[in-house]
């Protein structure tokens, strides 16, 4: 028989629960939960094979960049030994530059030699031509003296000849 309540709930919290249906909704829930802990670990689980396999893939990548890297290395090193070699070659073109500045002064020197010795040149071909010129002089002289000379004498064998001609005779 059923018993009638005088005041029906009216509000699902006023209705009253029996203890087997209370423990039914309690071992329902714990089911629930229970099957969302399977799915969340079984989640966690894929994510964590999923980060895993990112892992992976960042080591392969490391690995890789590492690979690189060495070969960057290497480039580098390869270009610290052609830089010393260039280094070597600048430092024999200065020596070269500094050789041609040594000889260009030199020859800059030699050029002041000629210059000087042109000078002197031209300073001994004048007082040559002075010299000549005075030596013109002193011959015109002396052929002068010597036309005057000849004359005198021929008059004076003239006059001789007159003077000391006529006793000879």
């Amino acid at each position: 028989m059923e018993r009638e309540l005088a005041n029906p709930p009216v509000k699902s919290k006023d209705v009253p629960v029996l203890q087997q249906q209370l423990e039914s909704v309690r071992q329902e829930l714990k089911s629930d939960i229970t099957s969302v802990r399977i799915e969340m670990k079984a989640g966690f689980q894929a994510m964590d094979a999923r980060f895993q396999a990112v892992d992976a893939r960042f080591d392969k990548m490391e690995a890789r960049f590492s690979t690189i890297d060495a070969r960057f290395d290497a480039i580098d090193a390869r270009f610290s030994t052609m830089e010393a070699r260039f280094d070597t070659i600048d430092a024999r073109f200065k020596e070269v530059d500094a050789r041609f500045t040594s000889v260009d002064a030199h020859f800059l020197s030699i050029d002041a030699r000629f210059q000087r010795m042109e000078t002197i040149l031209l300073e001994m071909k004048a007082m040559m031509e002075e010299q000549n010129t005075k030596i013109l002089y002193a011959l015109d002289g002396y052929n002068f003296l010597s036309e005057k000379m000849d004359r005198s004498e021929k008059r004076l064998a003239k006059v001789e000849q007159k003077v000391f001609g006529a006793e000879q005779n």
